[in-house]
């Protein structure tokens, strides 16, 4: 278990060094006298697919592209409508279509590790328009790829999957309050007190790199909504 939380951590730190170079690199793009912003832009967002999934998960180097779609003059990814339930009825998986939805919720949970770091590196370093940027990233990053994963119900209760569902569930909640989502953080949160009501006392991996139990986990955040 500490092996492959330590696991998740390391490959999560390499992104975070991905989008910080990136991010970085995009700043400088835009202050780079007679360089047209919009074509900084979709370069680097190429660039930063590429090597992104190349280490990491897709979900993220997918999301990348999203830098590169404001190379016409648009704005960044914009949320998608908020769907009318936070879940939906699919059966149980097993055998083969299990094993991938494991591994889709694991790849997405290292996403998630790495952009809950990235997010807590842009604040302290206090670059205000990075963070604006960033947050469009993320904004899109659960819209399009976390939540049509997190919406089966089985999910939370299926013994092989329902701790990373339980995490990735949990930083959720800790970005939306980072980005000041609180209404969408507080949907989130009625969301997992009801998918996980008489489990107080399981293990989960949050706050971030530590463990601590569903009701406390759940007060955490509750602070800071």
């Amino acid at each position: 278990m500490d092996g492959a939380r330590d696991a998740t951590v390391t490959e999560a730190t390499v992104m975070e060094g991905t989008v910080m170079e990136g991010m970085e690199g995009m700043e400088a793009m835009e202050v780079k006298r007679g360089f047209r912003v919009s074509r900084g832009r979709a370069r680097f967002g190429a660039r930063f697919g590429a090597r992104v999934g190349a280490r990491v998960g897709i979900g993220v180097a997918l999301l990348a592209a999203a830098l590169s779609t404001s190379a016409c003059g648009t704005t960044m990814w914009a949320p998608a409508a908020a769907p009318t339930s936070l879940t939906v009825q699919e059966a149980p998986l097993g055998g083969e279509a299990l094993t991938q939805r494991k591994q889709d919720l694991e790849r997405a949970l290292r996403d998630m590790v790495a952009l809950h770091a990235t997010m807590e590196t842009l604040i302290d370093r206090r670059g205000s328009g990075r963070v604006s940027t960033f947050d469009d990233f993320v904004v899109a990053y659960l819209d399009q790829h976390l939540d049509p994963l997190l919406r089966a119900e089985w999910q939370s209760s299926h013994p092989e999957v329902v701790a990373t569902d339980a995490n990735l569930r949990f930083i959720k909640v800790d970005l939306l309050l980072q980005m000041h989502s609180r209404p969408q953080a507080e949907r989130v949160i009625r969301d997992i007190e009801r998918r996980y009501q008489g489990r107080d006392n399981m293990l989960i991996g949050y706050p971030v790199g530590e463990q601590s139990s569903v009701a406390k986990a759940l007060s955490l955040l509750k602070g800071g909504t």
